[in-house]
């Protein structure tokens, strides 16, 4: 059945996208807005690129780690802390993400020295975050 809702609708959009938001690359500034952790996105995890949340209460100088090159994700609810989250993406050197495996789904020191940055948000409605 076509979608007849009008797609230039924000909410509209936040409902078609579901729970995978697609590529990584294509992140950079989008914001999405979740109804509460239970609905937190994902993506395709990515070969080479760890995805990172500074704004976990993790302790200073760390972050939730989401995913790091081809495996798992962890889903980014923004579960704690405040009510929007900025994520990171970044390129790092296989070392770095082979390292950053061990860690998804953990907090782990923020990773250093990444190429090519990219960031979003995630805000939990429910927790009172809003794009």
């Amino acid at each position: 059945k076509p979608y007849k809702e009008n797609l230039d609708d924000f909410k509209a959009m936040q409902v078609l996208i579901g729970q995978d938001i697609g590529p990584v690359s294509n992140q950079q500034g989008a914001c999405y807005e979740i109804a509460n952790a239970d609905a937190g996105k994902t993506m395709a995890p990515t070969p080479g690129v760890v995805v990172y949340d500074p704004d976990a209460p993790c302790g200073a100088g760390k972050a939730y780690i989401h995913s790091s090159g081809k495996g798992k994700f962890a889903p980014m609810t923004a579960g704690g802390g405040k009510g929007k989250h900025k994520y990171y993406a970044a390129n790092f050197a296989g070392k770095i993400v082979a390292e950053y495996k061990d860690f998804v789904g953990t907090c782990a020191d923020i990773p250093q020295n990444g190429a090519e940055t990219i960031s979003w948000k995630i805000a939990n409605v429910e927790r009172g975050g809003k794009c």
